[in-house]
């Protein structure tokens, strides 16, 4: 069966693209508390609990922090816990100011946020189980979603299960593959996944091939690019990974030149892939 033939880039090009540096996203759609519990916790007045994290103090009340987040209600269920009732809940694992950003939004049901926070943010809220906050995170880690980002979110959302989030970065790295950033993080079968789509934005195949060597180089770190023997081990994975370039499409001089002479592809498996490529 012939080879399908790649999408062809059509998206706007990197040059053309304006970042803005760090912007502010509200995240709002969460319960507010009553406006006069968010008014005494700004006072400081009748909190009854105060929450240590990283050699800083949070006073706060149990019930505010119990009625947002289920990890914090299970803390303060004296059923549950015998020290349920202590004064002060240490926390660990998050950093001040993503904490402080989740406590902003359980007593206001908003909060503004850097994008460069976001991830921080939404990992503290995913350990707190505050949930909404969670998917407000998500969406907007969606709207800022760019070739430079897009691997180390798909990452994230893998981590926190954010299934809609890694289906929307996946989308992404297909339209701006030949863009990406930290393409070599990538575990090897998402960026199977991608060799695999027909719907590659690329302008020719022998940009596929050569983000498939890169990507195998970072994961078989060879003791020398002649080496054949250090990459031996990898043969019998290497040959189905680079099995997904189509061949074909390749541009002859590319194939004698390039291709026969990587030494990835010196092993036997390999070989016997690329007689039948």
């Amino acid at each position: 069966m012939p080879p399908r033939k790649r999408a062809q880039s059509g998206g706007e090009s990197a040059a053309k693209r304006v970042a803005t540096e760090d912007p502010q996203t509200m995240l709002s759609g969460g319960n507010k508390a009553q406006s006069k519990m968010a008014q005494f916790w700004r006072e400081g007045k009748f909190c009854d609990v105060t929450v240590r994290l990283d050699g800083r103090n949070y006073p706060a009340h149990r019930v505010v922090l119990a009625a947002g987040s289920e990890m914090l209600a299970a803390l303060s269920d004296g059923n549950r816990f015998a020290d349920s009732v202590s004064p002060t809940i240490e926390l660990s694992g998050m950093s001040a100011a993503a904490f402080e950003a989740v406590l902003t939004y359980l007593y206001d049901g908003t909060v503004t946020c850097a994008a460069s926070l976001l991830m921080e943010v939404g990992a503290a809220a995913s350990y707190l189980q505050v949930v909404p906050l969670l998917d407000l995170t998500s969406d907007a880690l969606k709207a800022g979603l760019t070739a430079a980002n897009c691997i180390r979110t798909w990452a994230y959302g893998k981590m926190y299960s954010v299934d809609g989030l890694v289906a929307e970065c996946h989308r992404k790295a297909v339209a701006e593959f030949t863009q990406l950033t930290h393409a070599e993080e990538l575990p090897l079968e998402e960026m199977r996944s991608l060799l695999a789509s027909d719907d590659l934005a690329v302008e020719c195949e022998e940009q596929v091939y050569d983000m498939a060597v890169r990507h195998a180089r970072a994961r078989t770190q060879p003791a020398s690019a002649s080496d054949a023997d250090a990459v031996s081990w990898w043969d019998s994975d290497l040959a189905p990974f680079f099995a997904l370039v189509r061949y074909p499409l390749l541009r002859a001089a590319t194939f004698d030149s390039l291709v026969m002479t990587e030494p990835l592809l010196a092993g036997v498996a390999c070989q016997q892939m690329l007689a039948r490529a």
